[in-house]
């Protein structure tokens, strides 16, 4: 489904409800559901991104989990802030997760050295970074995206002498506390969707192109506590 069109729906849904509300066929307290009930937002939103395109599930699979502990947490049936002495953790999850990637990741013979451009002909990229930096410059004819997961890191691709094979392709980006910057030839069309929690994302490319018919980049992004940048 459309970006677009899951947009519109929860504009609509929102309508109709503060319409039903203001015009009293229903009463509720606004501000109470707000405060008790925000985190379902974030449920939501992790649902949708999971359902939106089959190939990435990461991005979504956060998110739907930060807004489940929050509603919990606010619903005081869970706490995880008790368990804070326990966020070492974490470290030993990511890294169970980065040795199980590595398996299977088609970039997994690059070393990424922050400050090192690596060289990737590869027509789909799978980048994995995590408390760490990664320079990739992929110069394929037939570019057919991939996805990139960051975590307390950066990754920054260039793609100024790549093709895309298709009429559009889609990169999927998970960030997580990092940055991740990419740069486009002048001759692609841009769009970038994205769920940004306490994150942001920009499009700065320019002399764009005015084709119809010229290749697309289309990046899916969810962002929490971090950026995605894109150039050309």
């Amino acid at each position: 489904m459309k970006s677009k069109y899951i947009f519109g729906i929860i504009v609509i849904a929102i309508g109709v409800f503060l319409l039903l509300n203001s015009t009293e066929i229903i009463d509720l307290n606004l501000g109470y559901l707000f405060r008790n009930f925000w985190p379902l937002i974030l449920v939501f939103l992790g649902i949708v991104s999971m359902f939106n395109h089959s190939n990435s599930k990461s991005g979504g699979l956060i998110l739907l989990t930060i807004g489940v502990l929050l509603q919990l947490r606010i619903l005081d049936v869970f706490n995880i802030f008790e368990y804070a002495s326990y966020w070492p953790v974490l470290l030993i999850i990511v890294g169970v997760w980065i040795m199980f990637s590595n398996r299977t990741n088609s970039n997994k013979e690059y070393n990424f050295k922050k400050g090192k451009l690596n060289l990737d002909t590869k027509d789909k990229i799978k980048t994995i970074g995590a408390f760490s930096g990664s320079d990739l410059k992929n110069v394929s004819q037939e570019f057919k995206g991939g996805s990139i997961v960051v975590g307390f890191g950066e990754v920054n691709l260039d793609l100024r002498e790549a093709n895309i094979a298709q009429d559009e392709i889609t990169i999927d980006i998970v960030v997580a506390f990092g940055e991740v910057d990419i740069r486009i030839p002048e001759e692609w069309n841009i769009e970038i969707n994205g769920v940004p929690v306490f994150g942001d994302w920009r499009n700065r490319t320019y002399n764009r192109s005015s084709n119809p018919d010229a290749p697309t980049l289309v990046v899916d992004c969810v962002i929490v506590f971090g950026e995605v940048d894109i150039k050309n």
